[in-house]
This record gives C-alpha cells, sequence and structure tokens, in this order.
C-alpha cells in the first residue's frame, strides 16, 4: 500500500514539474520574443547610445562575481557611440562577462573595452581562462551546450548573445584556444 501512495505522489511530483517547466519555457519563449522581436513582438529600438554607462552597469552587475573568485574585473568604459538598443547590449555583455568569469580559474583577469574603428565600434570581453576548442565555438553558440558539460548553468549564454547581437545588427568574432582564455568581440554599427 505505501508503494502505491508512494508511486502516485512521485507520479503527481513529476506532473507538476513538468507543469512548471512548460510554464517557463512559455515566459522564456516570451521573454526572448520581446527582448528580439521575433514572434510578432515589436522589435527593439536602436539608437544612438553612449556605450559608457552601459559598460559600467556590466562591470558594477558583474564585479561581487569576480571578487568571490579573485579576478580581476577590469571595465574600460571609454566614451563610444553606438546605434543599439543599451538593456539588450546589456543583456548580450552580461552573458558574456559571466561566461568569462565562471571559464576564468581563480586569480584570472576578465577585461571589457570599448573602441571606435572606421566602420564599426568594437567591444571586447576577454579572460585568461579554459579556453574554447576553436573548432567547436560556433557549437557553443546553439542552446543548451556548454564548454565544460560538468557545469551549473542551462547552457544559453551564448545562445542569448547570438539572437541578441542578431537583432542589434552587431557582429560577434570569437578568438579562442584551449587553455588560452578567450577573446569575444562585439562588432556595432557607428553612428
Amino acid at each position: 500500500m505505501a508503494r502505491a501512495a508512494d508511486g502516485a505522489e512521485r507520479d503527481a511530483r513529476l506532473e507538476s514539474a513538468a507543469q512548471d517547466l512548460a510554464y517557463i519555457n512559455q515566459k522564456f519563449g516570451d521573454m526572448i520574443a520581446g527582448a528580439t522581436g521575433k514572434g510578432g513582438a515589436a522589435a527593439p529600438e536602436l539608437r544612438p547610445t553612449d556605450l559608457a554607462p552601459v559598460l559600467g552597469e556590466v562591470g558594477r552587475a558583474w564585479n561581487r562575481a569576480a571578487r568571490r573568485k579573485r579576478i580581476e574585473l577590469v571595465v574600460d568604459p571609454s566614451p563610444c557611440i553606438a546605434s543599439t538598443n543599451a538593456g539588450l547590449l546589456e543583456t548580450l555583455l552580461g552573458n558574456l562577462v559571466s561566461n568569462a568569469i565562471k571559464y576564468t580559474p581563480d586569480g584570472g583577469r576578465v577585461s571589457v573595452d570599448c573602441s571606435a574603428g572606421d566602420d564599426a565600434i568594437e567591444i571586447v570581453v576577454a579572460d585568461t581562462g579554459i579556453g574554447m576548442d576553436a573548432t567547436r565555438v560556433e557549437d557553443y553558440f546553439t542552446a543548451f551546450r556548454q564548454a565544460d558539460a560538468a557545469s551549473e548553468g542551462l547552457g544559453i549564454g551564448l545562445w542569448i548573445v547570438r539572437q541578441a547581437a542578431d537583432v542589434l545588427g552587431a557582429r560577434i568574432d570569437v578568438q579562442s584556444a584551449l587553455g588560452e582564455g578567450t577573446r569575444v568581440s562585439v562588432l556595432l554599427p557607428k553612428v
């Protein structure tokens, strides 16, 4: 009798978990659609934006996580103006910095800087982390993929980066090698 009750309780918990996951999936889909303008939602407005406050906010948001791992987080909020959406760009950069901190060993370094080129604004997030297999970089930008399968998280950070970059008209360039860190460039349209 107790076994049947345990089975029924387990089934009820599994059904509840499945409903919760379906709800989360729906809300996550709604969030992505709203942020990217997909699924009939209005696309975010792109406008000339001073990037210094955006970079500064990303630095403030991730400073505590960096300190916990004794990682030097250096953010250079140089004055750069790009055609972008500040909130979506902050999400994109936050995901890059989060990954950089996550995959950089204690005592390492993560930097974020901005510079103006002839036809684009380049934001670079660089780290002294574990690096990525250069032959698999594009795979990491697919949802639910991670460099280290044993690490925490859902493996959607770089997928969000790709989705946001597409909406912002940004190009992502990754230079990385295993054991040598990673350098991610975000190239935004110049005003």
